[in-house]
C-alpha cells in the first residue's frame, strides 16, 4: 500500500456465489466462507484507513494552502473581491422553450455533482442563469442552514441552469481557481463564517448573495490555489478508485452472507 499503490483484490460477486454451492460438504465450506468473510472484513478496514488517510492529507494540503505565514502569502479578503457575481437561481417555467438541465441542491455531492442525469424541464433562459464551465454551486446541505454543499461545473451536460435555493458564484479566475473555491467552501468554520454572516432572513436555509459577498476569505497566490487544486485532482482519483474498491468488497460480503445463510435451509 506504499506510495499511493492500490492493491487488487481478486474476490468477484461471481466467485462469491460459487464459495459454498454445490458441494459434497456443506460445512467445510460454510468455514470457508466464513474465512473470506473475515478477509473481506479485514480488507474493507485497509481500503477505509487509506481513505481516511486522504482525507487527512487533502485536509493538511488545504491548511498549508490558507496559512497567511505559509508560501502562497494567503491574505483575508471580502468574497466580493475576488469572484465576479454571486446569483441565486430562478425557475421560469414555460411551454415555449426546449428542456434544459435544472440542478438543484440534491444534486451536489460533496464537493462534486452527483454521477445521476440532471431533472430537465421547460425554462426560460437569462444569460445569468445559464451555467459557464468553473461556475461554483453552492447551496445547504440540509434545512438547518449550517452545513452547505458546494461543486464545480464542468460543463457535464452543455447548457444547463439552477434552481432556486443553488447559488451560483463565478469566480474572477484572474484571482480565484474554482477548485480551490469549493474546498474553502467546504471547511467547517468557513461553513459556520459563512452561516453567520450571510444566512438569509426569508428562512434559515437560504443565503443572501449579497451578504455572502461580505464573508472574508483566505485568498493565497493564484500558482499556490493552482499547486492545491493539481494535488487535490491527485488526491480525488485515488479516492474513487478506492471507494469502488470499498463498494466491491461490501457487495461481495454480503453475497457471501446471504448465501451462507441461505446454507442453512
Amino acid at each position: 500500500m506504499e506510495g499511493g499503490a492500490v492493491p487488487d483484490y481478486p474476490w468477484s460477486e461471481r466467485s462469491a456465489w460459487e464459495v459454498i454451492a454445490d458441494s459434497p460438504n456443506p460445512l467445510a465450506n460454510r468455514n470457508m466462507a466464513a474465512d473470506v468473510i473475515r478477509s473481506l472484513i479485514e480488507a474493507e478496514k485497509e481500503v477505509e484507513g487509506e481513505l481516511a488517510k486522504l482525507n487527512i492529507d487533502e485536509l493538511l494540503s488545504l491548511l498549508a494552502t490558507v496559512d497567511p505565514g505559509g508560501a502562497g502569502g494567503a491574505r483575508r479578503c471580502p468574497l466580493r473581491e475576488v469572484v465576479q457575481a454571486v446569483r441565486p437561481g430562478v425557475f421560469r417555467g414555460t411551454d415555449a422553450r426546449p428542456e434544459v438541465p435544472v440542478l438543484r441542491p440534491a444534486d451536489l455531492s460533496e464537493r462534486e455533482l452527483g454521477a445521476s442525469g440532471f431533472p430537465s424541464a421547460a425554462t426560460e433562459l437569462t444569460r445569468g442563469a445559464v451555467l459557464l464551465p468553473g461556475d461554483v454551486l453552492f447551496a445547504p446541505a440540509d434545512a438547518t442552514g449550517r452545513s452547505y454543499r458546494a461543486a464545480v461545473w464542468r460543463g457535464e451536460r452543455g447548457q444547463a441552469t439552477y434552481s432556486p435555493g443553488v447559488l451560483c458564484i463565478r469566480p474572477d479566475t484572474t484571482r480565484l481557481v474554482a477548485d480551490y473555491l469549493v474546498a474553502w467552501l467546504m471547511l467547517p468554520e468557513v461553513q459556520q463564517r459563512i452561516h453567520t454572516v450571510a444566512r438569509s432572513s426569508v428562512g434559515l436555509q437560504f443565503l443572501s448573495p449579497s451578504r455572502l459577498l461580505d464573508a472574508e476569505m483566505e485568498v493565497p497566490s493564484l500558482a499556490a490555489q493552482e499547486a492545491f487544486t493539481g494535488r487535490h485532482a491527485a488526491i480525488t482519483r485515488e479516492r474513487r478508485v478506492r471507494q469502488a474498491q470499498l463498494a466491491k468488497l461490501r457487495r461481495v460480503k454480503g453475497i457471501l452472507v446471504d448465501n451462507l445463510r441461505r446454507s442453512m435451509a
